[in-house]
């Protein structure tokens, strides 16, 4: 009678109060294609980071205005050409010299593992109670030059952020209202089994692997957290 008092009392004195818990530390990315000198540096370009959250997957070198006296094609990331604007699938890495304007390296994407994190606030609980969600996948784009040109032309950096960004947090709201604040800590194995089905389905079709959706943190109201804190501990006691 005691704990089931105590769990009243947390609920009753916290179903109005959503004020949070925040990580400072964790931010929502944001994948972006980037515009470079050249194309030597792309190994560089995609392992600088733009800023705390933009995450580089695609490049675009510029063009020449009449020839590139020589053109350094890397070989870690795919890399696209086209000639007179039209798409001619896949460079081959090398030095090209004395290459005219209209044949140009239109893009070149990653092949690298990325990790996406995506942080959603203030969802509600079935009862009532606001918390915090840390989302973090990785994917990556592949396995292989049809991928990489089906990604490019039919999505894109911009439109695959929108994409990840609009299903994760829609999942999350979702699947955080069905539960009551005390069982949330227990949904992170279904909803990240879930959530990799569910996002492979719509991404696949562009080119994408998604690797792997985990859950790696839920915060409650700061007072909250320490009351259940609390709770846990003296039922560890009683036991």
């Amino acid at each position: 009678h005691l704990l089931n008092l105590l769990s009243g009392l947390y609920y009753v004195s916290h179903a109005e109060k959503p004020t949070m818990s925040i990580s400072q530390s964790i931010s929502h990315s944001r994948l972006v294609q980037k515009t470079i000198w050249s194309a030597a540096s792309a190994d560089r370009e995609f392992s600088t980071v733009i800023d705390a959250n933009e995450i580089a997957i695609v490049l675009v070198p510029k063009s020449s205005m009449f020839f590139h006296l020589v053109v350094d094609v890397p070989s870690g990331p795919f890399v696209l050409w086209q000639q007179w604007h039209k798409d001619m699938g896949q460079l081959s890495p090398g030095v090209i010299w004395f290459w005219p304007a209209w044949n140009r390296i239109s893009h070149i994407v990653t092949r690298a593992t990325v990790t996406y994190n995506c942080p959603v606030q203030d969802c509600h609980t079935s009862d009532n109670i606001m918390v915090n969600i840390a989302l973090s996948l990785t994917f990556r784009i592949g396995p292989d030059i049809d991928a990489a040109r089906n990604f490019v032309y039919r999505l894109g950096a911009n439109r695959f952020d929108e994409l990840l960004s609009a299903e994760t947090e829609e999942a999350i709201r979702g699947l955080v209202y069905t539960e009551t604040h005390d069982k949330i800590n227990n949904l992170r194995d279904d909803f990240s089994t879930g959530m990799l089905t569910t996002l492979n389905a719509k991404c696949n079709a562009y080119g994408v692997q998604i690797l792997n959706v985990r859950i790696t943190d839920v915060m409650l109201p700061t007072d909250l957290q320490v009351r259940l804190e609390r709770t846990s501990a003296f039922k560890a006691k009683m036991a």
